[in-house]
């Protein structure tokens, strides 16, 4: 198994730390006292201007002072020279679940390489420069349990903002059973969790939202009446009204904001009629009106868009014959670069073995076919839901930017393909689909703050905020590809990763 992670040793270099401690082989800042990032380039995300020449003081995990770098630095107070490096705020990730390791297969024998995958997780998220998730359905006893070692410094890992499991209606998506995937799944429930809550009727729906809720930030919901998998009945069961005014009235009363999987036009065009906080994915079977996208501009609801989803599982192997509704220049890149991705990089964010069964479960599209799958428990994405959001998806998201929607940035990372610690494959698709590098990198970190509703906190390197930053060596808002490489992050002010090699 191998990871890219190769945080450099940089005890040797007592000149660029002054009288700095370490630990680990990285510089240990002390947060009691105050701390300076001295010559420094900070990005404003907000405005995408640069402030040359600056300082960055931190004390007890914060921001305390920005100032230019030509005033005078009090001499008891440490220092590290970036020499004029570029800094970001840490990045966030606002769809991911961090406690599924993207594989939908488990074998008795293969639980450690669950185990070290699912703590890999969270490393590879510093890793890539994210200091802030939003987990939007987890094994609630297993995500705990690591929140508890990343919050103690045990592991590296990102602030963690999550709604425990999915509240699920029994059969909606993901329609997955977990006894499905392995039989081990009821024995394991009581001491990791699972990633849904099913309820069937108004009693069980109540006492989910009182049990699910607790220590939760948010609720999630998943809305679509069709499948997100292959199978020969698409229909899924969806809430009904009575249970709708249920959740959000608990919602309402509980402050805590509800967040919908909306793939299909029909959720869409329903859901957008509630008080909804964000729609995670965007629609995929239909292009949306200018008037129906005006309308829902104005309703203050924000899109996670996750494009990566429909990459990851777009490939000719889906079908005996490449349907020509999804013939396009775009689309044909799309494949080939997540080709390049799978065969040249996914290794760094993957056990081996997870990447070569989902590789290999590709060719039961061929062998099997997309209609009998699910009797034969093989969950694979519905092709028109993966290539219907680089179709339809892409199209809706560029109107609902023109619109002034705010859009926020995740990839759906913990899905088969959706690997964590490749979040610029969804940085470098905004790209391609046209957005600016300014327009990314805000909505990554200033725009996924206020749908955390955190930007007081997080997404802005400003004072008072946590001093969670991303050193890189040139400018991401000149080329987004920057961020494949971050050379050092800070969270809380503590440099948890640093890849910095001076002579």
């Amino acid at each position: 198994m191998k990871y890219s992670f190769n945080a450099a040793s940089i005890a040797s270099m007592p000149g660029l730390f002054g009288c700095a401690a370490f630990s680990n082989g990285l510089p240990y800042i002390d947060s009691s006292r105050p701390f300076i990032l001295k010559n420094v380039r900070i990005i404003d995300v907000i405005t995408g201007e640069v402030l040359e020449n600056h300082c960055i003081q931190m004390q007890q995990g914060k921001i305390t002072e920005i100032f230019p770098v030509h005033d005078s630095i009090e001499p008891s107070i440490e220092c590290m020279d970036l020499k004029g490096r570029y800094v970001c705020p840490g990045l966030i990730d606002a769809h991911c679940h961090s406690t599924i390791t993207s594989v939908f297969a488990f074998h008795f024998f293969s639980a450690w390489r669950h185990l070290r995958q699912q703590q890999a997780n969270f490393r590879l998220c510093i890793e890539s420069g994210i200091t802030t998730i939003r987990d939007v359905g987890a094994m609630r006893w297993a995500l705990e349990w690591y929140i508890e070692r990343i919050q103690n410094e045990w592991i590296p890992g990102p602030r963690v903002v999550y709604c425990n499991a999915m509240l699920n209606i029994k059969g909606g998506h993901p329609e997955v059973n977990p006894t499905d995937i392995s039989y081990f799944a009821n024995a394991a429930k009581p001491f990791i969790g699972i990633p849904t809550v099913n309820f069937e009727s108004i009693d069980e729906l109540k006492q989910a939202l009182q049990q699910n809720s607790q220590r939760a930030s948010f609720i999630k919901l998943t809305v679509d009446p069709i499948s997100a998998f292959c199978k020969a009945d698409l229909k899924i069961p969806v809430y009904t009204d009575a249970h709708l005014k249920i959740i959000f009235d608990f919602a309402e009363k509980n402050n805590l904001p509800v967040i919908c999987h909306n793939m299909d036009k029909v959720a869409f065009d329903r859901m957008i009629q509630y008080p909804v906080h964000s729609l995670e994915h965007v629609v995929t079977d239909a292009y949306l009106s200018d008037q129906r996208v005006s309308d829902f501009s104005k309703k203050n609801i924000a899109v996670i868009p996750t494009l990566t989803v429909g990459q990851s599982f777009s490939s000719h192997i889906m079908f005996d014959k490449f349907p020509t509704r999804y013939k396009s220049d775009f689309i044909e890149n799309e494949i080939k670069i997540r080709q390049h991705y799978l065969e040249n990089e996914a290794y760094q964010h993957i056990d081996s073995s997870f990447h070569a069964l989902n590789q290999d479960t590709m060719k039961y599209y061929q062998s099997v076919g997309c209609k009998n799958m699910w009797e034969q428990k093989i969950f694979l994405g519905n092709p028109d839901k993966t290539l219907g959001l680089l179709k339809y998806g892409t199209e809706n998201l560029k109107k609902f930017k023109d619109a002034g929607v705010l859009i926020g940035v995740g990839m759906d990372a913990g899905m088969p393909f959706c690997y964590f610690g490749s979040l610029y494959r969804e940085l470098e698709l905004l790209s391609r689909v046209g957005f600016t590098n300014h327009e990314i990198l805000r909505a990554v970190t200033y725009n996924n703050a206020k749908i955390l509703n955190m930007s007081s906190e997080i997404g802005h390197i400003s004072k008072g905020k946590y001093a969670d930053l991303v050193v890189y060596d040139k400018n991401p808002l000149d080329d987004i590809r920057v961020c494949r490489s971050p050379k050092m992050v800070l969270k809380d002010g503590k440099i948890v990763i640093s890849k910095l090699q001076y002579s």
